[in-house]
């Protein structure tokens, strides 16, 4: 448990950044080797055979393995223990990989409901750290928040970009069960019995979702509901006494502007 202790500064030490840095060199061989059939195309024709080996045995023996370290690991987070950023970043680089696997998702696809709501949904949420940099400098929160160098470290983008590609690419198992988890937090602060971090982050997922909501095949399915949440929930968020649920909203709206 953190405890009294800096994040930072605990992130830093060296048990940590060794940890980080497997993380790392996992999700870069993950990237590389875990699709057998892509080494195959990439590698036999160069005289690289080796390479092609070692992507079925990363493939067949190690790829699920790590993904259940990674997912146990998560796993304390939600219940409380710390978790350097770096880290969490690197373990969701993960994720986000396994989920294009057959192999992969079919380890992850039980527990990815548990994931999104334990685990993602909680990081997309305004903390305690927002907090201050909002009450102390809000010109900084709002560069901070489209500061495009963040995206390589901070674990809210990794969350974000994994809600994304599990949407996008699982819709079938993964779309409504998240829209729902979202729709019952807004109705919750709305009834006055959540907090106003619960609804910023709900506004944040359900806006991350714009393209999976408003492109392809099930754009026209979901537009009466897209246009439901939007006048129940996001407008009437216009009004919030605090001034970084009036900003979320107004990014949420922006996303669906075309809507």
């Amino acid at each position: 448990v953190l405890g009294d202790r800096d994040p930072d500064e605990l992130g830093k030490v060296i048990f940590w950044k060794c940890k980080r840095w497997a993380a790392q060199i996992l999700h870069r061989l993950f990237q590389k080797y875990g699709n057998p059939k892509q080494a195959e195309k990439h590698f036999k024709d160069k005289g690289r055979e080796g390479e092609v080996v070692l992507s079925r045995a990363f493939h067949d023996q190690l790829a699920n393995s790590f993904l259940q370290m990674f997912m146990n690991m998560l796993a304390t987070k939600a219940q409380g223990q710390f978790l350097p950023e770096r880290f969490v970043v690197e373990a969701l680089n993960y994720l986000q990989t396994a989920v294009t696997l057959a192999k992969t998702w079919q380890d992850m696809k039980p527990n990815c409901m548990a994931l999104i709501s334990h685990v993602l949904f909680p990081i997309m949420c305004f903390d305690e750290q927002d907090k201050e940099l909002w009450e102390e400098d809000p010109h900084e929160f709002v560069r901070k928040s489209y500061d495009i160098m963040e995206d390589y470290t901070s674990q809210r983008v990794a969350a974000c970009n994994l809600i994304i590609d599990l949407c996008k690419k699982r819709t079938q198992t993964t779309l409504v069960p998240t829209l729902e988890m979202c729709v019952g937090h807004m109705k919750a602060f709305a009834e006055g019995s959540s907090n106003p971090s619960a609804l910023d982050g709900a506004m944040h997922c359900v806006g991350a979702l714009q393209g999976s909501l408003q492109q392809g095949k099930l754009a026209a399915q979901y537009e009466p509901q897209v246009k439901w949440l939007l006048v129940t929930y996001v407008a009437p968020a216009f009004q919030a006494e605090q001034g970084h649920v009036r900003s979320r909203a107004a990014w949420t709206a922006a996303q669906f502007a075309q809507t």
